[in-house]
């Protein structure tokens, strides 16, 4: 069953819906959070090197192993805009790409 989770606690995305299930929001969740531990300071060394928060995002989501073995089962009703805002969610960021 697929709901929407509202993303009122986001600071950048206060009025934002997204779109993907509370379960598969937890699950990306709990995933990067032993990448983020890992990395404390990989954020500001993105910033600091100017890639952007949507490149930060997917590649902690890449190292965190979730895509592996879950994306074709998330493409079947979100696509990369909708996997990134609940980055961007997670992540407390703009989400945005480059300029």
């Amino acid at each position: 069953m697929e709901i929407s989770i509202n993303a009122a606690n986001a600071v950048r995305q206060k009025t934002k819906t997204l779109k993907i299930t509370q379960e598969d929001y937890d699950a990306i969740r709990d995933a990067i959070a032993p990448v983020l531990k890992a990395h404390p300071d990989a954020y500001a060394e993105y910033q600091k090197h100017g890639l952007s928060d949507m490149r930060y995002n997917w590649d902690v989501f890449r190292k965190s192993g979730y895509m592996k073995d879950n994306m074709s089962r998330l493409y079947k009703y979100i696509n990369d805009t909708h996997i990134n805002a609940a980055l961007a969610n997670i992540l407390g960021n703009s989400g945005k790409a480059a300029k």
